[in-house]
């Protein structure tokens, strides 16, 4: 993660503090139906890749809505 992650943006997540509610943007793998973590006691994993961006909580615009969804 930290090689494909731009340093400003490692920076940022560097001096996070605890309790502050902070909006990231992810890019990596959802795996489910397995076993994780600690005794395996979790169904369903979140491996990180890359870190895009780091902001103020409620600073991202929502997304738009699935052409799906409408339907």
């Amino acid at each position: 993660m930290e090689s494909r992650t731009k340093r400003r943006v490692r920076h940022r997540l560097s001096i996070m503090k605890w309790r502050v509610n902070t909006d990231v943007v992810f890019i990596g793998r959802f795996k489910a139906n397995g076993h994780y973590g600690h005794m395996d006691m979790y169904p369903m994993l979140i491996e990180v890749f890359k870190v895009e961006a780091v902001r103020a909580s409620g600073s991202f615009q929502p997304l738009p809505e699935q052409e799906e969804t409408r339907h």
